[in-house]
């Protein structure tokens, strides 16, 4: 496991096109496993998930993404894929779909990496938006 520091960048487009972005810059840790990368970092009050933890395992052809603490969920990123999971708060529990319209991973020798990840997400079909997720990993 080795630290590391990473980049995420997020927007987020409703469907009335209000559009809303943020980015930060936090440490993380790094390792190896059957294969596939993960990364794990603390998320930050700019992401509003302050006192949670998320994990990325990146695999050849997704990307899994679990937040626990004061927001958990289990995202799976496939390409052409839905994928229904429960988004946990503190105002509640929400059922989420996610279709992954664009996923793009590059691993560098050094295993710096940069995902891009392009989703459209529904929150209990309240909430309706198209997302773009940027890490890079330095």
């Amino acid at each position: 496991m080795k630290n590391v520091m990473v980049r995420i960048e997020a927007s987020q487009r409703g469907v009335d096109g209000e559009e809303n972005t943020m980015e930060f810059i936090t440490e993380g840790k790094q390792y190896m496993r059957n294969g596939a990368m993960y990364l794990v970092y603390k998320e930050s009050e700019i992401s509003g998930m302050e006192g949670s933890t998320t994990t990325l395992k990146l695999e050849e052809d997704q990307v899994k993404m679990k937040r626990f603490g004061s927001t958990s969920s289990d995202m799976i990123f496939k390409l052409k894929e839905r994928y229904t999971t429960k988004y946990n708060t503190p105002y509640g529990n929400f059922k989420m779909e996610i279709y992954t319209k664009k996923i793009e991973q590059e691993i560098g020798e050094d295993q710096k990496a940069k995902i891009y990840v392009e989703y459209m997400m529904s929150i209990q079909g309240l909430v309706e938006s198209t997302n773009k997720l940027n890490i890079s990993i330095m």
